[in-house]
C-alpha cells in the first residue's frame, strides 16, 4: 500500500542516510517530527515534549532590521 512505501521508504532513508543530517529534514517535511521526537523521549524516561514553535529558529535580528517586511517565527 502507498503507506507501507512511504514507511518503508522512511526507514530505508534513515539507515542509508545515517550520519549524513537528513533525518531532520524529512521529520520536517513529512510532518513527523514532533512525535517522533516525543517518542524517543518518553521511551528513554523523560518527561520533556517539543512544540510546534520549537520547530523553528528565530529569524536573526540583523535580517529583521534590513528588511521589516519579515515576522519573527513564533514563540521568539
Amino acid at each position: 500500500s502507498k503507506e507501507q512505501f512511504r514507511t518503508a521508504m522512511e526507514k530505508e532513508r534513515r539507515v542509508e542516510f545515517l550520519s549524513e543530517g537528513y533525518r531532520w529534514f524529512d521529520l520536517i517535511r513529512t510532518g513527523s517530527a514532533i512525535t517522533v521526537i516525543d517518542d524517543y523521549f518518553k521511551n528513554n524516561g523523560l518527561n520533556f515534549s517539543v512544540t510546534e514553535n520549537e520547530l523553528l529558529m528565530p529569524i536573526p535580528q540583523r535580517e529583521t532590521d534590513i528588511n521589516p517586511n519579515l515576522k519573527q517565527n513564533p514563540g521568539y
